[in-house]
Formats: C-alpha cells, sequence, structure tokens
C-alpha cells in the first residue's frame, strides 16, 4: 500500500495499518512540515499475523511519536486474492407459466478450478417482489455483509459495491463509502462511555435482515494503560464507545466472518465503568504489544442449524392457460453443497405468474472463501395471456373498475374477447359488462380495460374468486394454438368481502346447569343489514375447549408485540399441559395445539431485547414484569416442549441481575416513561410472584428470599386485593402457609357477595387500591383481580371454597367468544379456571342441552357429542331467526341431565355472543383515548399518493399504558410501508402492522392529554369508489372502552 503523507509539523510519525484489531504493518516516518507529500510504502502481505488476511476494509493511522496522539485515519479496501466464480443455467432460453425448470449452479476459483463441498444458498424470487424496496434500501447482498456492513454507520446501495461489471465503479463507490465514516476510534470530549444511539438504531435494520456473517465479541483496551476489566462476550458492539478526559483507543475485537450475530447494545444496558472512579487508570510500561489487541478466537456459539428445501410444484388440477397460482419464491436451498465437479442441480416448477425470476446465490467455500451472483433472470412469457389487479380486500358497496390487460406476445395481430365471471354460484358481484366485448391487440403489444364490478349488499362475506377470461376470435391459424384451435387464457384473483358499517357484539357467559340456564336478550336494529348477523353460541364439556376457543379468539385480534404474541401461545401451553394428565385426547387436537404453539415460541423469541430481558417489540431496554411473565411462560412451555435452555438462563439472570438489593427490582426507564406506571409494589410482587411460581432450578424461593420478605412486611398495611393475593400466593409457594393464610383472608372483604348484583363473585378493589400489573381498567382489570385472588384461594380450597365457586361463576361469565377482556386478563383467567377444574375433577354428567330463541326450541345436542371439548350451536340460520326487529330476542341454554336424580351442582360453562352491523358508532362513552382520520384528498387518480392524516389524544390528566389505533384502508388503496418504517426509525410510532385493510399502529404510552399525529403514505392502485372499515382507537389493557369514527370514502379515477 502506498500512502501519502503531508504535515504541518516536523516530526517523527507513526504508520500503521490494521484489519480490525490485528496490526498487520507499521513504520516510522520522519516528516518535514509544509513540504512536498512523502509517498510511504507499506508491506501487508507478509504480515505475520496468523489467521488474518490483508483484504477487505483496513485502517491505516497515522500517530505522532512524541505526544502518542493518533493525528489522521483512513480506511481503505483491498479485494481478497482469491475469490469464487458463480455461474447458473438453465436448460431451457424461454419458460412459459407453470414451466418446469432444470437449474444447474457451477462454482469455481479464481483459476476456474471446481469447489466441491462449498455451502450454496438459492433463491428463485418473482423479481417484481424483490424490486417493490427502493433500490438504495434493498437488503445486503453476501459480499456487502461479510466485507462493508459491519464497517460502516449507514448501509445502503447493496449491488453498487460489487457489480459483476465495472469493477472500477464498485472500487469507486466503496471508497466513497469508507471515506465519509468519520473517525473510528478517537474521540475526546466528556469523561463518561457513551454509544452513539443513533447508529445503533440505524444498524438494528440491517441486523435483523443479516443472513450470515456478523462479528460477535468486543472489549476495551486503551493505549498505554491496563486492559479496563470490563469483558463480554456473545455480544456485538455496533455503536462506537469512547471516554472523556483522558486517551483511549476502543480496540473493537471482531471474530471470525460468518459468526451469527447475537445482539445490539443500547446505551441504557451498558454498566459505565469508565465513570466508576474519578482518577484514571492506571499507568502501565510503554510496550507496544500492549497497544495493540490482537484477534484472539471468540467462543463459539451454541446455534442449532436448520437445513430446508423448498422447491415450488404444480396445485393439482393445473391447466395451461388458466393462472391463480403466483407463489413469488418458487425455490429456496439454505444448505446445498456442491459434488466433486462444483455443481448443484435444482429442480422446481415457475408459477403462473408473468414476471422475471431472479437468481440469488451466495456461497462459502470449505476455505471460507465468499462470493455472490443476482444477475441470473429466468423469464416467464405466454404468447397470449390476461391479467387483472384486484383489491386485496373490499367492502359491501364499494364498486370498483378492475383494470384488466391482455397481451399478445406474438408476431401477428389477432382480436378477443374480454369477460368478468365470478367463481361461486352465490353471486358476490354486480357486474356491469356481463356480456364479452371484442378487442383489437397488436404484434407484440397489449390491450387495458376496466370492468366495472359492483359488490352487492347481500354479497357472501369472506374470501371471493373472480376470473378474468380473454379468448381470441380471430382464425388465422399464425395466431391460434398448436392445435390450431382459437386460443383462450384465464386469470384468477381472490379478494376478501367485509360487511359496512361498526361492528357490534352482545355477549353473555356463564355457568349452565339444571338448575341454572343462561339467558340474553339482544335487540338488533331495523336497518341492521341481515348478512350481517352471526352468533357463536358455545358450551364447553372441558378446559381444553376453553382454552383453543379462547386462542382463535385471539388470533383475531393484532397480535404485534410479546404479549399479544403470548396470549396465544399460553393458552397452548395450558391446553397441551392439560392433555398430559387427561386420557383419550384426540391426536389431531394435540397435534392442532402443537403446531400452534411451535409458530407462537419462534415468533415470541424474535422479541428479546438486545441487553437480555424481553420487550414489547423486542426493543431496549427490556421491561422487567414483562420479562418475569416470558419466564413463567416459558418455565411452563419447558414441560411441554423443548425450551431453548442458554435463552432461559440468560433471560432469568438478567431479571435476576435487576435486584436492587433493597427487596425489589430496577425498572428500567422507558418502562416508567412509557408504559402503564404500574406501582413498584405492584411490579415487584408481580415479578416474584412469577419467579417463585416458575421455581427455577427449584431455589426461587432462595434466591428471592430477601425480595419476598419485603412483601410481606409491605403486605401489613397494604389494601390492594391484586397485591395482597400475589404475596399470598408467593408465601403459599414456599411453605410459608400461615402468613400465606393472614394475607389470602384479607382479599375476602373486596370480593362482591350481594346475589343481586352483577357483579357477584369478582373481585376488586377501591379506586386508590385497584392497580395491576398492566395498568388495567374496566372489565380486564376486574378480570386479573378476580383470577390471581382465585389462584391465590386454590392454595386452600377447604377454607375458601365458597369464594372460589363465586369467583369462578363470575369470571366464566365474562367470557366473549373464547376472550376474557385482555390478553393479560384472558391468560390470567383460563390460568385460574383450569387450575380450578384441575383441583376439582368430576365425572362428565350426561344430558343434553337445548338452544331455544323466543320460546321456541331451536336445537338440542347431547353432552357427549362435543367436538375436542365443545358443544358448538353455530350452525343455525342466524340472519333468519335472528333477524331485525323492533323487538329484542330472547335466547337461552337449558341444560337437561339424563339422570333425574341428578342435582343442580353440576355445571358447565358456556358462551353466547351475537355479532351484527350498525350505522351508528357504538363508541364507549368513558373512552380515554380519541381518534381522527382525515384523507389528503377523496378524489384521486390511479397511481397519485394519497395521505392519511391520523390524529390520536389522550383525553385525561393521566399517563396511558399501550395505545392502539385501528386505520380502515379503503379497498383502492394500497399503504406505502417503506413510509411506516421510517415512521417507526423516526419514533413517531412504536409498531405497526397491517392485517387485510386494516392498519395497526402501536404506541407504547401517551402522556396526558397529549397527541400523537403521523402521515400515513398510500397509492391509489386500483379505480373506484371504496369505503374502508370503521376505524377506532382504545387503550391495550381496556379494549371494550373504544372509540370509533365513520369510515373513510375515497373515489380513485382511472389514469388517462
Amino acid at each position: 500500500i502506498q500512502v501519502s503523507l503531508s504535515t504541518s509539523k516536523t516530526g517523527n510519525f507513526n504508520v500503521s495499518v490494521f484489519k480490525r484489531e490485528s496490526l498487520l504493518t507499521s513504520q516510522t516516518v520522519n516528516l518535514t512540515a509544509n513540504s512536498q507529500p512523502s509517498i510511504v510504502s507499506l508491506d501487508i502481505h507478509n504480515a505475520n499475523r496468523e489467521n488474518v488476511s490483508p483484504d477487505g476494509v483496513l485502517r491505516v493511522s497515522v500517530v505522532d511519536k512524541e505526544s502518542n496522539l493518533p493525528i489522521a485515519e483512513r480506511l481503505i479496501f483491498q479485494h481478497p486474492k482469491k475469490f469464487v466464480r458463480i455461474s447458473s443455467k438453465a436448460y431451457s432460453d424461454s419458460f412459459s407459466p407453470g414451466s418446469g425448470v432444470t437449474l444447474d449452479v457451477t462454482v469455481s476459483d479464481q483459476n476456474g478450478d471446481p469447489v466441491p463441498d462449498a455451502t450454496v444458498q438459492l433463491t428463485v424470487t418473482d423479481d417484481s417482489i424483490l424490486s417493490i424496496p427502493e433500490r438504495r434500501d434493498r437488503p445486503p447482498l453476501l459480499r456487502d455483509m461479510v466485507f462493508l456492513e459491519n464497517e460502516v454507520q449507514s448501509f445502503y446501495d447493496s449491488g453498487s459495491y460489487f457489480p459483476e461489471e465495472g469493477i472500477e465503479n464498485g472500487d469507486r463507490n466503496i471508497n466513497l463509502l469508507l471515506g465519509t465514516q468519520g473517525w473510528r476510534r478517537f474521540v475526546y470530549k466528556d469523561p463518561q462511555v457513551k454509544i452513539n444511539a443513533n447508529y445503533a438504531d440505524k444498524k438494528l435494520v440491517n441486523q435483523l435482515r443479516r443472513i450470515m456473517a456478523s462479528p460477535i465479541g468486543w472489549t476495551f483496551r486503551s493505549s498505554g494503560y491496563k486492559p479496563i476489566k470490563h469483558r463480554r462476550r456473545d455480544m456485538m458492539l455496533d455503536a462506537d464507545v469512547f471516554p472523556e478526559g483522558f486517551r483511549l483507543m476502543d480496540k473493537r475485537m471482531m471474530s471470525p466472518p460468518l459468526a451469527m450475530s447475537s445482539a445490539l447494545n443500547d446505551e441504557d444496558d451498558m454498566p459505565n465503568h469508565f465513570a466508576a472512579s474519578d482518577s484514571p487508570p492506571e499507568k502501565q510500561s510503554q510496550e507496544y504489544d500492549n497497544d495493540v489487541h490482537y484477534d484472539i478466537p471468540s467462543q463459539k456459539l451454541d446455534i442449532p442449524k436448520f437445513a430446508r428445501v423448498y422447491a415450488h410444484s404444480l396445485p393439482p388440477g393445473w391447466k395451461v392457460g388458466q393462472r391463480s397460482d403466483f407463489t413469488p419464491t418458487v425455490y429456496w436451498n439454505s444448505n446445498a453443497k456442491t459434488d466433486s465437479n462444483g455443481k448443484i442441480r435444482a429442480l422446481f416448477s415457475l408459477s403462473d405468474a408473468i414476471t422475471s425470476f431472479r437468481v440469488v446465490i451466495n456461497v462459502v467455500t470449505p476455505s471460507g472463501i465468499i462470493g455472490d451472483s443476482n444477475d441470473h433472470l429466468l423469464i416467464s412469457k405466454a404468447p397470449f395471456s390476461i391479467d387483472m389487479i384486484l383489491p386485496t380486500a373490499l367492502n359491501v358497496d364499494d364498486s370498483v373498475l378492475i383494470p384488466v390487460i391482455v397481451r399478445n406476445q406474438m408476431q401477428n395481430s389477432l382480436r378477443s374477447t374480454v369477460q368478468l365471471i365470478e367463481e361461486s354460484t352465490l353471486k358476490s358481484f354486480q357486474i356491469l359488462s356481463v356480456s364479452p366485448t371484442i378487442n383489437e391487440i397488436g404484434a407484440d403489444e397489449s390491450f387495458r380495460t376496466y370492468i366495472n364490478a359492483t359488490v352487492r349488499p347481500d354479497a357472501v362475506i369472506g374470501e371471493t374468486a373472480l376470473i378474468a377470461v380473454a379468448k381470441q376470435i380471430q382464425s388465422d391459424a399464425s395466431t391460434s394454438s398448436s392445435t390450431g384451435e382459437p386460443m383462450s387464457t384465464l386469470v384468477r384473483r381472490t379478494t376478501t368481502i367485509s360487511q359496512q358499517g361498526f361492528p357490534v357484539s352482545a355477549n353473555q357467559g356463564g355457568m349452565i346447569s339444571s338448575e341454572s340456564p343462561i339467558q340474553m336478550t339482544v335487540s338488533i336494529p331495523i336497518d341492521t343489514p341481515i348478512n350481517s348477523i352471526e352468533s357463536s353460541i358455545l358450551v364447553f364439556t372441558s378446559p381444553s375447549g376453553s382454552l383453543l376457543k379462547a386462542v382463535e379468539a385471539l388470533i383475531r385480534e393484532p397480535c404485534g408485540c410479546f404479549e399479544q404474541t403470548s396470549a396465544t401461545t399460553y393458552p397452548m401451553v395450558m391446553a397441551l399441559k392439560y392433555f398430559q394428565t387427561h386420557p383419550n385426547v384426540p391426536e389431531s387436537l394435540v397435534k392442532r395445539a402443537s403446531n400452534m404453539l411451535e409458530k407462537g415460541y419462534k415468533r415470541l423469541l424474535s422479541y428479546e431485547s438486545s441487553g437480555g430481558g424481553y420487550e414489547w417489540f423486542g426493543g431496549s431496554p427490556a421491561h422487567e414484569a414483562l420479562t418475569a411473565y416470558g419466564v413463567l411462560q416459558f418455565l411452563d412451555m419447558s414441560k411441554v416442549r423443548e425450551v431453548d435452555a442458554k435463552m432461559l438462563e440468560r433471560t432469568t439472570g438478567w431479571l435476576l441481575k435487576r435486584q436492587d438489593g433493597k427487596g425489589g427490582f430496577l425498572q428500567s426507564s422507558r418502562a416508567l416513561d412509557s408504559f402503564g406506571r404500574a406501582p413498584a409494589d405492584i411490579t415487584n410482587a408481580y415479578i416474584v410472584w412469577s419467579l417463585i411460581s416458575g421455581n427455577i432450578n427449584g431455589q426461587s424461593a432462595e434466591i428471592l428470599k430477601r425480595e419476598l420478605e419485603s412483601l410481606a412486611s409491605q403486605a401489613k398495611d397494604h389494601k390492594s386485593p391484586y397485591f395482597l393475593s400475589l404475596v399470598s400466593a408467593s408465601l403459599y409457594e414456599t411453605g410459608d402457609d400461615e402468613r400465606a393464610r393472614e394475607l389470602a383472608n384479607r382479599v375476602v372483604p373486596s370480593q362482591v357477595l350481594e346475589v343481586e348484583s352483577k357483579l357477584f363473585g369478582s373481585v376488586l378493589g377501591d379506586s386508590k387500591n385497584s392497580a395491576t400489573i398492566t395498568m388495567s381498567g374496566g372489565d380486564s382489570l376486574r378480570i386479573e383481580t378476580t383470577s390471581v385472588a382465585i389462584l391465590c384461594w386454590l392454595h386452600e380450597p377447604e377454607k375458601f371454597g365458597l369464594n372460589i365457586h363465586h369467583a369462578i361463576q363470575w369470571l366464566s361469565s365474562r367470557c366473549q367468544d373464547g376472550r376474557f377482556g385482555s390478553t393479560q386478563g384472558t391468560v390470567l383467567a383460563l390460568k385460574a379456571l383450569l387450575a380450578y377444574d384441575s383441583s376439582n375433577a368430576r365425572n362428565m354428567l350426561d344430558g343434553k342441552i337445548t338452544l331455544r330463541i323466543n320460546e321456541r326450541d331451536i336445537l338440542t345436542k347431547n353432552v357427549a357429542d362435543d367436538e375436542n371439548g365443545v358443544l358448538n350451536f353455530n350452525e343455525i340460520d342466524s340472519s333468519s331467526i335472528l333477524y331485525p326487529n323492533a323487538e329484542p330476542h330472547r335466547i337461552e341454554l337449558v341444560f337437561k341431565p339424563d339422570d333425574s336424580s341428578s342435582n343442580g351442582e353440576f355445571s358447565l360453562p358456556a358462551s353466547i355472543q351475537i355479532k351484527f352491523r350498525t350505522k351508528l358508532p357504538p363508541s364507549a362513552k368513558e373512552a380515554p383515548i380519541r381518534i381522527s382520520t382525515l384523507l389528503s384528498t377523496t378524489k384521486a387518480v390511479e397511481g397519485e399518493n394519497v395521505q392519511i392524516t391520523l390524529r390520536v389524544k389522550n383525553l385525561p390528566e393521566i399517563d396511558q399504558g399501550m395505545v392502539i389505533a385501528i386505520i380502515g384502508i379503503p379497498g383502492g388503496l394500497d399503504v406505502r410501508t417503506d413510509k411506516l418504517r421510517e415512521l417507526v426509525k423516526s419514533k413517531d410510532i412504536d409498531a405497526y402492522e397491517t392485517r387485510g385493510q386494516e392498519l395497526v399502529i402501536y404506541w407504547r404510552g401517551m402522556a396526558k392529554t397529549s397527541v400523537k399525529e403521523v402521515l400515513i403514505d398510500a397509492t391509489a392502485s386500483v379505480p373506484g369508489d371504496f369505503t374502508g372499515s370503521a376505524s377506532r382507537a382504545y387503550l391495550y389493557y381496556t379494549d371494550e372502552l373504544k372509540h370509533w369514527i365513520s369510515p373513510l370514502k375515497i373515489r380513485i379515477n382511472p389514469r388517462n
């Protein structure tokens, strides 16, 4: 390497070249001030450094020998001497939709010799999908990730640095990138460790997209000072760390490439070892070796290896010209191995899409040489084809101008008809152009038209399919099919139809017995659309039915955070534990529960914070109470499936490190500032209860002795039944029955025991003593408190039997289609109900249950005819029986046992839910959150950008916990997810998810009387007149108090 040096100071300077923290070469030069630049040649290829190759990003540093201060630095890039050549070949030059593909990939070295046993990751994907992100925001290629991404603050423009052609342009781009990174190691300001949080946030996006090649491990060494004792493994330092007040060279230790990254640091996670003392570190002798920290092999991460191959095949019944399969990725293999000739072969079928499929190849040789290629395209064409653009979701009465495109890729013009038909005989659309229209299409041209279709008022709610058909009417043989017959082609697209208006739900739950039927009345307004009326009438003959129904209900709710995912996985854990102790459980039921738990478990792991513990969206710092809840779930989960032991150890270790030494737990600033503001005593009680209930390695009682004693002491004067129940349950678990019983007794006065009250059996403290860990409100607050009271009392059922019975009766009545209020309420309620069932085992009583509506017997079923623990009455025709009427409908479930001698003690939980749509918004008057939405225009042109202004306000003079806003997007609009990611990045929102045509926005919390206002970008994709679903906002833990607003409406005109 030749280095040009000039200086304004005469003296001796040390010029060194480093690769990461390994010195490759160094030379001392004498420079004269203000003279011509001196050229210094540095030989990096004879560096005596084992396992360090002089390629990739290198750092050239210049240090003043007199002051030992760094004065200049430059990053350079050296291409590896060894590289791989990658070629791919398909055994055809042209493809048509559904074609079979044989693809060979050959890997050779720089000399052209084959490379056997190389690892090849091969993906073949629709290029239009890969092209959706802007070019500079697309995920990095393998060489970008290994050589550059970890060396720069922000990485964009993947593919610009290692082009297949024009390597000079690539070198220029790399130099421009590396020349704008600023100082890498030396900063002199402030006497404490800091982390560039903005840098860390930017890196987070790239971290999530990495496939391989992230460094792990880091350490600090300072020039002229003893090593700082802090050392941490299995962690990547993505942000620069620097002290203030004295000289430091941060020697970031980078492990060998291809190690999987584990986490990112955040400024709140780091103990400040530099600021631990006012005095500087102790001096040591100035030996050269102490100034350089060599590459040290990092500890190996114990990461399970998964290899999966997906090769697309044609669906059953597939026919040429009938296009309905648009699978975007048609081949994926993460761990193919080349044979002795350096080749692999992939066999797969293309989908029906008329598009280009990009072949993306990443290669790692046995010696660690890497390469990538993504320039091969498989082009799928058809001589005569049709396509249409259909919104993913529509509402009743929407009118859509469906773009239909017919392509003629032959050498002669032709005439064709175009027709739109519905697949189902139950019609959901009124199609204006029913008869075929004749169109002239030139050679190698396309024709675009619009077909008007309106969603009928009596449309079938749910998914429906439309088919666009094009038929040739010209008889010219040169443009006919190979059989001489006129050509025809079709395309099938689906959309989901929803009912207009505001959803209303009437619910009634409880315990049904021979002496106590379940009754409810419901009024359905005259103007209610008949096809919007639905019923869910269920009797649960075993806890497994309750558990599975809860999961089905919760899956329909937003699921973009840790606890929402937990709300579906935890019931599965409970169900599988129940199955273990109950014989004759259908194998299909066990398999279904196991599969759902597997998916949920993988998603839960993605919310682990970089510094340890868990947080709602995986951010840092973690939240102590949520982590405790996670530990409790993972410990329960470990009894029914394998759980990552290292993760569990890491998580419990993090939580125990949060002990404050005073009988409580530290709380992260984020938790205090933005989530719920649960009082410290409630948080500590919840954490201790979670850990003791989980009984970590059988040592929870001993580990948490100080905290439990502190809680017991606080309980002497405490009046919150929630707090007393948690502390009592913890004392029971540790064998301290006497003190536990005393606290359990003090919970009893908080139970409502007035028989006439609708709250009979529930437990709740007064307004000053009603806080829960989630700071819930409304029904959820009472459900959570009653549930933990039941869990407490169940330790002595002989003493608290009547209290438990009344509480269970009330809790069962709060079931709404499987749910019990919020996710936390649902999980705690199910936990209490399952614990009650296991302690009150009884034989099933034979008998019949009859559904009566308006004094008429509608349906009778035997209890023994249940399916997977559920007796389902949903097959009734709700719209004909529960029709709109000025008079209310009376609904009853009546149980008649076969054994006339049986008494009324035997009972089963049941729930009745009637849902319909109304034109008036059913907002709760007490709703603390208000929402408004506004379109930038109500008339747009196809292809234009439209903005939605979302405004959410917290009305009360109190801070709130998690807030959710759900915006109904009109069918012709497509929300731009790239702009949503920018809103997360700018912290205008905390998270988002899309569910059909609904956009869900999350904030961790809102300050008192605060307002959140964001702009949401969307594209007018399909012309027509559209109305979205009703938008609403609410507190996550008080979800029955929603504020609804009228739907957004827009007209999109076709482009000229």
